[in-house]
């Protein structure tokens, strides 16, 4: 779904009337806010990965786990 799309379907007032912020603003303004976010969460993913034993085998896996909690919801305000 496009940042576009996305505010047309929540129906914010403020950004689909005719006296409001306009949807273009919004729409970029979108598009910086998830990229920053989206960098901000690699990089927590990156260093904050780690790897697990797999049972009765020599193999390591990456913990999905540690990946997917690296960054909180919370940070995105």
């Amino acid at each position: 779904m496009t940042a576009e799309k996305f505010l047309k379907s929540k129906k914010y007032p403020s950004f689909n009337n005719a006296g409001g912020i306009g949807i273009g603003y919004c729409h970029q303004a979108m598009i910086e806010f998830a990229k920053f976010h989206v960098e901000a969460a690699l990089k927590a993913a990156a260093s904050e990965a780690y790897t697990k034993d797999v049972p009765y085998t020599d193999d390591v896996e990456v913990d999905s786990e540690s990946i997917l909690t690296a960054y909180p919801l919370e940070n995105i305000k």
